[in-house]
């Protein structure tokens, strides 16, 4: 006889220090709205004047995406006054990605400052100095938009929005939150595949970048409700995860080097030492580049096997009541 199959347990789920309780009958617009409320608190504790280190940057690049990711995966329930932020987060908080970027640069120097060094330190302090002036403008910028009127309208009307109790939706979204999520999995996950299966070690780098992007969203998209379906969901997630590690090493070297073209075309009077420095540290990146696309056709096939198991999973509908669950705390590089 086979064995029954049951059904996943509802989970409540901790995200960005807040606790989420989402069960089967939750509405469609109330977990939209839980799980927004979470996503964006990085983002709506800013204030005029705070801090702008690395992890504060990273949080609220972080947080921007998972609101914009939520915001896709719930646009048809949502108000329209929240769905209609969506646009002006994409545009107008665009800026967090170029600070990040050059933070990671600045890191990545730093990991391989040793190696460098026998080359002497003037060519590594230029270089470095460099990253640093480059890195005080982009935050300078970035402070300057957050604290724009566009940007403080657009954070007052997500907190306003996002912490009513009530909400009213458009037709449809009282309806359980589980009776659409099955569907709108698989439409991430049909998206994903279709880029996914193509790429190989001599895939372009904006096509890598494409993939990255759609296994974010499926990776946003199932975390709030990874306990409801127990180890398939898990082990998606994981496999998830693993795959943006490596496609984001990828990019970050390739942004890197292209900064460093950029710069050594702009910046006719550098130092011989300098640009044979910078031409170092551009192999280094290469190789990097080199070594995560080896590993890209195996991380794809662990995830087409293991979606293979969720969907198997999502064919239950959850029903048992939701228990305290706390997640880990998510690491910088798998953002």
């Amino acid at each position: 006889m086979a064995a029954r199959r049951t059904s996943p347990a509802a989970q409540p789920v901790r995200r960005a220090g807040e606790r989420i309780d989402l069960h089967p009958g939750s509405s469609i617009r109330e977990a939209a709205r839980l799980i927004l409320l979470n996503d964006a608190a990085a983002l709506l504790r800013y204030r005029p004047g705070m801090a702008l280190d690395a992890e504060a940057v990273h949080r609220m690049r972080v947080a921007r995406r998972r609101t914009l990711s939520t915001l896709r995966l719930f646009e048809a329930e949502l108000p329209a006054r929240i769905a209609n932020t969506r646009k002006a987060l994409k545009t107008v908080l665009g800026g967090l990605a170029s600070v990040r970027d050059l933070d990671v640069q600045s890191a990545q120097l730093d990991a391989v400052s040793d190696g460098l060094a026998t080359m002497g330190r003037e060519p590594l302090d230029a270089l470095r100095e460099h990253m640093q002036t480059q890195s005080a403008a982009a935050r300078l910028q970035m402070r300057r938009t957050l604290e724009s009127r566009a940007a403080q309208r657009l954070l007052a009307t997500l907190r306003t929005g996002l912490q009513e109790n009530t909400w009213t939706g458009p037709r449809g979204s009282e309806l359980p939150v589980v009776s659409v999520l099955p569907e709108r999995l698989r439409q991430r996950y049909r998206r994903l595949r279709k880029r996914g299966k193509r790429i190989h070690e001599g895939s372009p780098a904006d096509e890598l970048h494409e993939v990255r992007r759609r296994a974010k969203h499926l990776r946003d998209a199932l975390a709030p409700f990874t306990e409801w379906y127990g180890e398939p969901a898990q082990r998606l997630q994981r496999s998830l995860e693993r795959l943006q590690e490596l496609l984001g090493r990828h990019q970050d070297a390739h942004v890197a080097t292209m900064h460093l073209e950029q710069w050594v075309t702009t910046q006719p009077q550098l130092a011989a030492q300098t640009v044979f420095l910078m031409g170092r540290l551009a192999e280094h990146h290469c190789a990097t580049m080199r070594r995560m696309r080896r590993r890209l056709p195996k991380a794809w096939r662990r995830i087409d096997k293991r979606w293979k198991a969720l969907a198997r999973a999502l064919r239950c509908t959850p029903t048992r009541p939701a228990r305290t669950h706390d997640e880990p705390a998510r690491q910088p590089g798998a953002s």
